[in-house]
């Protein structure tokens, strides 16, 4: 009797479940005519409406990890690409880096030095993507963090911005930031994120000699179509703060037709000058504001710095040189590939360099990011083969070494270790034997 109770309540599932289907198949039947009817410029607009509808997810904040889970510790990791380094009050090093890929299922992870650079622990933090596994249900749609950097503001406040966007680049995508007010102690914390403004931020901020600090906010044009409203926002941007809360957003630079991940940064002359340099798909440019970011000259390729299409570091140091980071070892020639990650002074605000300090001889070295010590002392992350050996490297040098060509001060030292797939898997081959 219970059988075929059983066997009814089944049958009488399956006949509503039948009577139901017919009225669900015709309404996707009737929605399919309907759009077979579309001309193109509404068919445009449906997916225009589908594409903003999905981007909405990158609005939804991302979670900052704390309690790593396995997968992102040092032995797991395979993808490596700089982010940024900071230095904390205490003399605590930071460096973030982004892992996974350098694309849709980008994430980024962090670490901290306790010992001026030279050992690092193991993942302190983790922002990855809110969607589980990295995608909206079946479909492929990633949400990712493909650009990140860590800076400690004048406040004391170590300061985490995290790139999150619907697939590499919505047209949209944001920077957040997350503010950790105990970044020395064993168990910092990190305050709930913060939305910043569309596009990245790439470098770290620089502070004027009036106070006021200025975000380099990349946002390029790529799916500019997407949102079409936010297309006077898009450039290379500079956004003011003068206490990390309220944002005034200033002026953009364009270089129009040439945008390739343009990774600005700038530096203040004596004369309030403000000298901007960015990455373009036509070589290095410069752009100049004389009202402290509101307004730029437009772009022009650089006479006295070339690079290869990477990023690069363009620093203000405390002896008043400016520091340039980049690769190749002679100023004012492009190499071909990312090689000989070199670091470089002038004495004249950017007219001449000097002869460089190359800090790693090696192809596959970029994306450096430094950060100067009380001592006058520098220090640099960069990555080196991002997705073979997946290395985060840390050199400390001073700029009587890079004036010597050598490293020859007391306390320098090139390629410590914060992370490397070739390491850990020399250890698991070591530990088979």
């Amino acid at each position: 009797m219970k059988t075929i109770c059983c066997s009814l309540s089944l049958l009488a599932a399956f006949s509503v479940l039948h009577a139901a289907t017919p009225d669900a198949i015709r309404a996707i039947e009737e929605k399919a005519a309907a759009f077979a009817k579309l001309t193109p410029a509404e068919l445009d607009a449906l997916k225009l409406r589908a594409i903003q509808t999905a981007a909405d997810l990158e609005l939804v904040p991302p979670k900052l990890l704390t309690d790593i889970p396995e997968k992102y510790t040092r032995a797991k990791l395979d993808f490596a690409m700089n982010g940024g380094v900071a230095l904390t009050p205490g003399g605590r090093l930071w460096a973030v880096w982004m892992g996974g890929e350098d694309g849709p299922k980008s994430y980024i992870v962090g670490a901290w030095s306790d010992d001026g650079g030279r050992t690092w622990t193991d993942t302190k933090l983790v922002v990855d993507s809110h969607l589980k596994d990295n995608r909206l249900g079946l479909l492929q749609l990633n949400i990712c963090h493909q650009v990140s950097n860590i800076w400690c503001s004048p406040d004391g406040k170590l300061r985490f911005f995290a790139y999150q966007s619907a697939g590499v680049f919505s047209g949209r995508a944001g920077t957040w930031e997350f503010v950790c007010e105990n970044p020395d102690d064993a168990v910092p914390r990190w305050s709930a994120p913060r939305y910043l403004f569309p596009g990245g931020l790439h470098c770290n901020p620089i502070v004027l000699k009036d106070g006021t600090w200025l975000y380099f906010n990349d946002y390029e044009p790529y799916g500019r179509e997407n949102f079409p409203e936010l297309l006077p926002f898009m450039g290379c941007g500079i956004y003011a703060t003068r206490d990390g809360v309220t944002l005034e957003r200033r002026g953009f630079a364009r270089p129009e037709g040439t945008w390739h991940w343009a990774e600005h940064m700038a530096v203040e002359r004596p004369d309030g000058t403000l000298w901007m340099l960015l990455r373009t798909g036509l070589g290095l440019m410069e752009s100049f504001s004389n009202d402290k970011g509101c307004t730029w000259t437009k772009p022009a390729l650089t006479k006295q710095l070339k690079t290869c299409i990477a990023r690069f570091v363009l620093l203000r140091l405390a002896s008043g040189r400016l520091l340039f980071v980049k690769n190749g070892d002679v100023a004012n020639m492009a190499p071909k590939a990312r090689e000989k990650m070199s670091a470089y002074l002038s004495d004249d605000e950017g007219a001449t360099w000097g002869e460089p300090l190359v800090l790693d001889e090696r192809s596959g070295v970029s994306y450096p990011d430094a950060v100067q010590f009380p001592d006058g002392s520098i220090g640099l992350t960069y990555d080196h083969n991002r997705g073979r050996d997946a290395e985060i490297l840390f050199a400390r040098f001073t700029e009587e070494d890079i004036r010597a060509g050598e490293i020859q001060s007391k306390g320098s030292f090139r390629q410590a270790v914060v992370v490397s797939r070739r390491m850990e898997r020399e250890k698991q081959r070591k530990l088979a034997k």
